[in-house]
């Protein structure tokens, strides 16, 4: 049996059409509430404890945007799918949480977009890095396709569009990304027995290409004091620091030893 279950404060039509989460950060979509305009409600964890933390919505949200079609969270950065936003042309929405409080930094749009692509069916994200699913269904004459946005500050751009080159496959219906690796589903292809397609960013890594076991002749620890994982992973006030995460690793099972700092420092070393 589920260990607890998520409600928001005020019933809603389709809550839990999507849902997502990043540590003790849980999204769930209800693309159904206000005449299909649709929401998104954040929860977070204490304890065992579950509790409503935001309701997150576009600010010119209007009936059959279907806002909570999809979501994604990583950090303190969610992605809401809308996929009738902008006259059926769909929308990605980029919230970010100072705090307790979540605000819009971002609307995220193809570069081609197009009434009746779907765009926003699926979303991902990974440190800066979001995949936008338009999967075509809608009646697009456009085509499906999977878009990359990358974040630079506070600033977010199309960096390229993902396709097979097929027709009324359904491409894009659902998208996964872990570091540079996107994965979009394909639920029509190949006469309906579907497939799922693997790409991979052109390597610009900080850390370049690891082939083997590697040697340092110095290791750089970054130490931010009095800062939780959930502060620094995601925000976008430290951008380079999730770059490296996102694409060089990050480990995050360890502990302090105790209060106060220094011997904590003294055990790293």
């Amino acid at each position: 049996p589920p260990r607890s279950t998520l409600f928001p404060y005020t019933p809603l039509f389709r809550s839990g059409f999507s849902a997502a989460i990043s540590g003790s950060t849980a999204v769930v979509g209800a693309d159904g509430n206000n005449s299909d305009a649709g929401a998104a409600y954040v929860f977070v964890r204490s304890g065992t404890t579950w509790s409503q933390q935001a309701e997150i919505a576009d600010p010119g949200a209007a009936a059959d945007d279907f806002f909570g079609t999809s979501v994604a969270v990583s950090g303190s950065t969610a992605v809401v799918g809308a996929t009738g936003a902008n006259s059926n042309t769909g929308a990605g929405y980029v919230f970010v949480r100072s705090g307790t409080t979540w605000s819009q930094q971002a609307e995220l749009i193809a570069s081609d977009a197009a009434s009746g692509a779907d765009f926003g069916d699926s979303v991902a994200i990974t440190g800066a890095t979001v995949v936008v699913g338009a999967d075509a269904l809608g009646g697009s004459a456009s085509g499906a396709a999977a878009y990359v946005f990358v974040r630079a500050g506070a600033a977010w751009s199309q960096e390229t569009e993902l396709t097979d080159g097929a027709s009324n496959d359904a491409f894009g219906i659902s998208v996964a990304i872990s570091g540079t690796t996107v994965v979009v589903g394909a639920s029509n292809t190949n006469s309906f027995t579907g497939a799922a397609y693997v790409f991979v960013a052109p390597s610009s890594s900080p850390c370049g290409t690891v082939t083997s076991t590697p040697t340092y002749k110095h290791v750089i620890v970054v130490m931010d004091e009095n800062h939780s994982y959930s502060q620094i992973m995601g925000s976008t006030q430290a951008p380079f620091i999730n770059l490296l995460a996102a694409e060089c690793g990050v480990a995050s099972e360890y502990h302090n030893i105790t209060h106060d700092s220094l011997p904590n420092y003294l055990g790293i070393t």
